[in-house]
């Protein structure tokens, strides 16, 4: 489930918390109760209340956690921050040309402590806009850094065999050599 579903799931569950329990529903639900006259009849309906409540209390905490947990998993910590400013850009030298200087240097600025501070109380999330597109940058460098296995191209091997087979010791050969090989996988 991905974090907007989770979201949107707390959400609901919110609304629907919030409206089981507005207080004119459970003032209502206490007023029906007293008219009923027998006591331990009203004070069971009256624990059933408390109970609900109490459950929903509950859940509005676990809802809160949800919330509480996702604004913690978009903030940078000033521990994070002084980790990034310090350690990234050295790393990154080595990888960028001397042209990409000064697009690092606007990036740097970008990834200021103040900066970082300024755009999270606005809502800006640093890990989703520079860590998926990081991610997918790194990725797309490992993979153009390994060579592809070279393919079989299929007519180049349906022609050496039909060469193969124009000539009777070259074709007898060869599957010598192919049971050989049968033997020593087995």
């Amino acid at each position: 489930m991905s974090d907007n579903d989770v979201l949107m799931k707390a959400g609901a569950d919110l609304a629907v918390v919030a409206i089981n329990n507005t207080a004119s529903l459970v003032h209502e639900k206490i007023k029906s109760i007293k008219t009923n006259k027998d006591l331990k009849e009203q004070n069971s309906e009256l624990q059933g209340i408390i109970t609900d409540l109490l459950d929903d209390k509950a859940e509005l905490l676990r809802i809160a956690q949800i919330y509480e947990q996702e604004l913690a998993s978009q903030k940078i910590t000033d521990d994070d921050i002084e980790f990034i400013t310090k350690n990234i850009f050295p790393i990154l030298l080595h990888f960028i040309s001397d042209d990409q200087i000064k697009d690092l240097n606007k990036i740097k600025q970008l990834l200021s402590k103040e900066m970082i501070t300024i755009l999270q109380l606005v809502g800006f999330n640093y890990k989703k806009a520079i860590g998926e597109p990081l991610t997918r940058l790194v990725g797309s460098f490992i993979e153009s850094k390994i060579k592809p296995t070279a393919q079989v191209d299929q007519n180049q091997v349906l022609m050496a065999m039909i060469e193969l087979s124009k000539d009777s010791e070259s074709f007898d050969r060869f599957k010598e050599m192919a049971s050989w090989e049968k033997r020593d996988s087995l």
